[in-house]
């Protein structure tokens, strides 16, 4: 009975280190490789996208030059990388330089923004230092809208050229547009005396010592006086009713010409509207309601009174020719 449970007993210690001897190697070659695999990987691909980041920055191609383009106002610089997409229109009345893009797969330009200087009827974005002093400078944006005939390219373009903006203008002796705001050049009409030196009826009004009732601005408002037309709705602010002349030509183009007539007078043009056609500065295109796209174009010349308007005549007619900004920000609100 002994022998049998000594015999058991080393049966029994044999299995356990034969158990213990097995387990050993195992646990050795599963934990050597995973503390210097990872090292090795990381290493190599730092060294290889820094070698790849500086082979990219050896091969990038430097900017194109400049296209400089000439104006009565000085040399405007624009980005040579778009420049073989560019068409440029000069208009007079104001002196206006309009930007367009030209694509390949397109049938129309693509207006992108015009440049105006000396614009009256149009706010000024900054004032312009020359010679005879400071003249402002206006920017008028075009409506960008595209549609599934757009390729993603011809996208990437206009936007890129209609972001040159700040390229142009940052090259021209620039000024904040307050130094614009001086009596002298708020209203030089009103106080400028006439070319034959002759008194205006203010002057001999003042001199013989008698009274004279003249025109005075109305208050300040909101409301307008709206006008429709095949092509949209226009507004014009009514504080000015008592002075505003409508003119509508219907046809092609549809024409409308806001008109300033103040007493005895003959009607004075402040600026007209023109749906089609090509005359005058291109505001923005826009559809029709048959389908059809129809440019938007203005015309804003320089007032001319003789020495029979007062000078509030003339105040009133400078200022009802400068709200054409009320008008084209319902235009485009």
């Amino acid at each position: 009975m002994k022998k049998k449970i000594t015999v058991l007993v080393c049966v029994i210690l044999a299995l356990t280190l034969a158990a213990c001897g097995s387990k050993a190697p195992q646990t050795a070659q599963t934990t050597a490789p995973a503390e210097t695999v990872p090292v090795q990987t990381t290493e190599a691909t730092v060294a290889t996208e820094a070698a790849t980041e500086a082979t990219e920055a050896e091969t990038l191609p430097p900017p194109a030059e400049d296209l400089i383009i000439e104006t009565a106002y000085g040399d405007l610089h624009f980005p040579g990388d778009w420049a073989s997409f560019l068409k440029l229109e000069f208009s007079e009345n104001p002196y206006t330089v309009t930007f367009y893009a030209v694509l390949d797969d397109r049938a129309e330009p693509q207006k992108l923004y015009a440049l105006s200087f000396n614009a009256r009827s149009l706010d000024p974005v900054a004032a312009l230092k020359t010679d005879s002093g400071y003249v402002p400078v206006s920017v008028t944006y075009a409506d960008f809208i595209t549609d599934a005939s757009w390729s993603n390219e011809d996208v990437t373009i206009v936007y890129a050229m209609m972001e040159s903006l700040d390229h142009v203008m940052v090259n021209l002796p620039l000024e904040d547009p307050d130094v614009l705001k001086t009596p002298a050049e708020t209203t030089p009409a009103a106080t400028k005396p006439s070319s034959s030196g002759s008194k205006t009826e203010s002057d001999k009004t003042q001199d013989s010592g008698q009274t004279e009732t003249q025109p005075t601005p109305p208050a300040q408002g909101g409301s307008s006086i709206a006008l429709d037309t095949p092509y949209m709705e226009l507004h014009y602010p009514d504080m000015w009713e008592e002075y505003l002349d409508i003119q509508v030509t219907k046809g092609t183009p549809y024409v409308v010409s806001y008109n300033c007539k103040i007493g005895t007078h003959k009607s004075l043009n402040l600026f007209t509207i023109r749906f089609g056609g090509t005359k005058g500065t291109l505001l923005k295109t826009i559809k029709h309601t048959d389908g059809k796209m129809v440019e938007v174009r203005i015309d804003v010349p320089e007032l001319k009174m003789d020495s029979s308007w007062s000078a509030e005549e003339q105040t009133i007619a400078y200022a009802m020719q400068e709200d054409l900004n009320f008008l084209l920000g319902r235009m485009n609100g």
